[in-house]
């Protein structure tokens, strides 16, 4: 055990993690040095190259797959912290995204309900005839009320839920050393029940 680990803190593995130009070379260091060290109890000193493997990861801007994967390899190298934090940032991540998703569908259905009370007021007004000094009425069960203020409402309503959607488009994402925004196929990654299972058991435990 003692000479594999002075091998690689001797320069060894260390060489091959800050030559990596990749994040699959730093995951690949994780399996071929990280790991057997933590196999043989240096739990120490596979938790110090994990937490070394990660912020190299970070420098490469890695994204959510890989860190994922990584954070695997990491809690069976024992790095707790380094897990934690890995784990911290991709639940972060993952509220971003789906502030996104929600912020999308609050747009769409914001658009949807506009156009909708457009086209109820056109009708109350014309085919209804409200234009010409009518008083049509909508009626659920005992209650009335003056139809020409529906559309409106409606209109209303979609402008609000556009506007809500438009402020939540954009929640503030931490990008490691800038890093460039979220992919759709990350926040596609993120959203997945594995992932959640995954960043629950972590952060929980």
């Amino acid at each position: 055990g003692f000479p594999l680990a002075l091998g690689v803190l001797r320069g060894g593995g260390g060489g091959q993690l800050n030559g990596a130009r990749g994040a699959t070379e730093v995951v690949r260091y994780l399996s071929e040095y990280v790991l057997p060290l933590a196999n043989r109890g240096m739990e120490r000193s596979s938790g110090a190259l994990g937490k070394a493997a990660a912020k190299r990861l970070l420098a490469l801007h890695a994204d959510a797959m890989v860190l994922h994967r990584a954070m695997g390899k990491l809690q069976m190298a024992g790095a707790g912290v380094t897990v934690g934090k890995i784990a911290e940032l991709l639940a972060h991540w993952r509220w971003a995204s789906k502030q996104q998703t929600l912020a999308r569908r609050a747009m769409v259905l914001g658009a949807g309900l506009l156009l909708g009370g457009v086209a109820i007021f056109g009708y109350v007004l014309w085919g209804l005839e409200a234009i010409y000094g009518k008083t049509p009425v909508a009626r659920w069960g005992d209650f009335a009320v003056d139809a020409i203020w529906l559309g409106p409402a409606i209109m209303l309503l979609g402008a609000g839920m556009g506007i809500m959607g438009l402020m939540r488009r954009y929640p503030s994402v931490e990008l490691p050393h800038n890093r460039q925004p979220l992919s759709v196929e990350e926040r596609t990654y993120l959203e997945t029940a594995e992932v959640r299972r995954s960043l629950q058991s972590v952060l929980r435990g």
